[in-house]
């Protein structure tokens, strides 16, 4: 029997967000979401080595794509906002902004530990929560 670890459960996580793309018929990003948690799990398999291998290249160009998508969500609130201000926007777009700025220093922190121990995956996992959570405001704010 196969057992999740806690980085393949934490960026499980993301299944709600891509429900709610899915919801919203957000074709492209539900695609780009599903494809990065089927490849966040292999990457994240129990037995991988200190290496960086075809999964991992295919797990940041997916990332890329992630963060570039969440680029142009945040432009369309921010043009929404500009032409009919609403106060919610505002404050949601505020809160995607701060989970993302703690996903990206939680992923400097991750840095600064040895590859798996008990340091790097607390902050690895507060990295996966933050981008979810973060992407899940931006989606909510459609």
């Amino acid at each position: 029997m196969y057992y999740f670890n806690i980085l393949q459960l934490s960026i499980s996580l993301l299944i709600p967000t891509i429900f709610l793309c899915y919801k919203q018929d957000k074709t492209v990003y539900c695609i780009i979401l599903s494809t990065n948690l089927f490849i966040s799990l292999l990457v994240h398999r129990p037995n991988k080595e200190d290496t960086i291998d075809i999964y991992d290249k295919i797990d940041w160009g997916l990332i890329i794509l992630w963060v570039l998508i969440n680029i142009y969500e945040t432009l369309k609130i921010i043009l929404n906002i500009f032409f009919s201000f609403s106060l919610i926007k505002v404050v949601g777009l505020l809160i995607a902004f701060i989970f993302a700025y703690f996903c990206h220093l939680f992923d400097i922190k991750r840095q600064k530990y040895k590859y798996r121990t008990s340091e790097w995956l607390i902050n690895h996992i507060g990295m996966h929560l933050s981008g979810i959570l973060g992407t899940f405001f931006l989606l909510l704010l459609n």
